[in-house]
């Protein structure tokens, strides 16, 4: 049930920058400013905060929410003002939003008995909520009488306020509710990084994406590219429902297909690798080398090729770059004179010629769709497998 101080609390976390500032500026426990964000949080169906390097920082949907939610949090302070403190007492410490909507449909109804009526709850129920919040209030909201209820001055303010703050919230839920919907019957696909726009994989991939767009509309397709250990890790976790990998080295828990096969390359400035292409190992050697990640199949692909080539203390003595960008990668060879190992379909097509040398069949690469062992996933599977690589 969401309330005034859970909508202030979050507020000034965000704005503060931290639990303890918040908590300071409120005169409220850490952990009662923690618990509202957490609230707030399940309450929006979106992470608000993460913790970057044990420091809180607002996530991307904290910053685009952040001017409703300051207008929330600036009404529920403002509410909060209007009531001050008996002496001795505390003043209002939160005020459910629950009560505040019931409140304003008696004054919307004239009765409480219409309203209890409207709102399909009984009229004690409903007449007990209205003076449990005149007394948090301390000042009463209604002016009744035999022929019905009247806001007072003081309630007709609260019921502006109310309004207000009620307008603000379903626009801050029906956002939650709509992405909810569509997370729930969003379909995850985790792909490898694919090596430029001009890759296989990519031109794959988008394929997918527009027939699946105009076969499913009401089933949307979110595709997301990572290494291939993060891919495994997520479709364990569940983040992923198939992902599509670099390596057919996949956890027996887990079924899998392999889609294609792609052909490995050394690659560079065509002088240098025209000049030494028949002693790959002093080749290797001479030139700083831009590779993917360890987390990557192409990359435990590499290595294997590499430990077939040369000793431990040759591969020791290897200038390896990590890169996981082609852009990034393709200048470091074309403008800077490293080497690089590539699908070869990856830079057959590019403006600036690339020399090349084949690696051996033996080390290419295999890309596998692999999936839960679910009906569920074998059903996705089955229509991604008739889209990728169908011709």
């Amino acid at each position: 049930m969401m309330d005034t101080f859970t909508l202030i609390a979050a507020h000034a976390v965000l704005t503060t920058g931290g639990l303890r500032s918040a908590a300071r500026s409120l005169g409220r426990p850490v952990a009662s400013i923690s618990a509202a964000v957490t609230r707030l949080e399940k309450a929006l169906a979106t992470h608000l905060v993460s913790n970057v390097a044990g420091m809180i920082a607002p996530t991307l949907e904290a910053q685009r929410l952040r001017p409703e939610l300051a207008n929330a949090a600036e009404i529920s302070a403002q509410l909060h003002r209007m009531c001050p403190p008996d002496e001795g007492q505390q003043g209002v410490q939160t005020v459910s939003l629950l009560a505040l909507r019931r409140f304003t449909e008696v004054v919307r109804a004239g009765s409480i008995r219409r309203a209890a009526r409207d709102l399909q709850m009984g009229q004690p129920q409903l007449s007990r909520q209205v003076s449990a919040l005149e007394a948090l209030l301390r000042t009463p909201l209604l002016d009744r009488s035999g022929t019905g209820i009247q806001p007072t001055v003081f309630g007709l303010e609260m019921v502006t306020l109310a309004e207000a703050l009620e307008a603000v919230w379903q626009s801050l839920t029906r956002r939650a509710d709509s992405d909810f919907r569509r997370n729930i019957s969003t379909f995850r696909l985790g792909t490898i990084i694919p090596l430029g726009h001009e890759s296989e994989t990519a031109r794959q991939l988008a394929a997918l994406a527009a027939r699946w767009l105009s076969e499913r509309p009401k089933t949307p397709l979110f595709i997301s590219s990572t290494t291939a250990e993060d891919l495994l890790n997520g479709l364990q976790t569940g983040l992923f429902d198939l992902a599509l990998l670099d390596t057919d080295l996949v956890p027996v828990i887990l079924e899998r297909k392999v889609v294609a096969s792609l052909s490995l390359a050394i690659v560079g400035r065509p002088p240098l690798l025209n000049a030494r292409q028949q002693d790959l190992s002093a080749l290797l050697q001479s030139r700083p080398i831009a590779v993917p990640s360890k987390r990557s199949g192409l990359r435990q692909r590499f290595t294997e090729f590499l430990a077939g080539l040369m000793t431990e203390a040759e591969r020791d003595a290897l200038t390896l770059v990590e890169i996981d960008s082609l852009p990034i990668l393709v200048n470091l060879v074309l403008e800077h004179g490293f080497l690089a190992v590539l699908p070869e379909a990856s830079f057959a097509d590019m403006d600036e010629p690339l020399a090349s040398i084949l690696l051996d069949p033996a080390y290419d690469l295999k890309l596998t769709l692999a999936w839960p062992p679910t009906f569920a996933a074998r059903r996705l599977a089955d229509l991604v497998l008739a889209s990728l690589w169908s011709k």
